[in-house]
């Protein structure tokens, strides 16, 4: 596995700047529900800290970056923005920082955020004009399974390896350009940040199987 650990002040730099993007528009959609520009931009805040997260091994940051970018993946398809869902956003915006604050003084500390995924799930729900509750969408993660291949898990584990130095080095890239402005180097930047995090997913999803095929053997 790759040491990580050295990268810490990076993260929590980088961290720190999306946390900030994410307040911005979490006002912007505050003020303005319909402002599809800072919707987008917040879903993406969460979706890189959330790729960020699990490269370091920040399990909770991780977690909860996936639910918020849950409910934004859910917002972006359609789903009404209530002043009530902005509220537990900003709730878990704090969150966030907190874990942050955790991760860069380098404590380990167990935080109940049990009320707030709930409060996530409520925010969500919508029962007016018959409509299926977002949660459950949320919830109700996709059990299709297509066609299967057998691959060695060692084979697995040096492909997430080279996924998470290429994430570190992205990072890195990141840092680079945001010193140099650059128009050409911003775009290839944003470029390898969408790739690299799609990346990342695709290795996680690869590694996760049912759990029904453990058992039925």
């Amino acid at each position: 596995m790759v040491d990580v650990s050295k990268y810490r002040k990076m993260f929590i730099d980088e961290a720190k700047e999306h946390l900030q993007s994410l307040s911005k528009n979490l006002l912007g959609l505050e003020k303005s529900p319909g402002d599809a520009s800072a919707l987008n931009e917040a879903f993406r805040s969460v979706h890189t800290l959330k790729g960020m997260s699990a490269t370091m091994g920040y399990d909770e940051l991780e977690k909860l970056s996936h639910s918020m970018e849950d409910v934004f993946g859910i917002l972006r398809k359609g789903g009404k923005i209530k002043s009530s869902t902005v509220d537990v956003l900003f709730e878990c915006l704090s969150s966030l920082e907190t874990l942050v604050e955790d991760a860069a003084s380098g404590k380990t500390v167990k935080h109940d955020l049990s009320p707030l995924y709930k409060k996530l799930g409520s925010a969500l729900e919508k029962k007016e004009h018959g409509e299926v509750s977002a949660v459950k969408q949320v919830e109700k993660r996709e059990k299709i399974i297509g066609p299967t291949i057998r691959v060695d898990i060692e084979k697995l584990q040096a492909l997430q390896n080279l996924v998470e130095e290429l994430s570190i080095a992205k990072m890195r890239l990141i840092q680079i350009s945001g010193r140099h402005v650059l128009p050409e180097l911003n775009e290839i930047t944003v470029t390898i940040d969408r790739l690299t995090s799609e990346l990342q997913d695709r290795v996680m999803q690869m590694r996760m199987f049912p759990v029904d095929y453990i058992f039925d053997r």
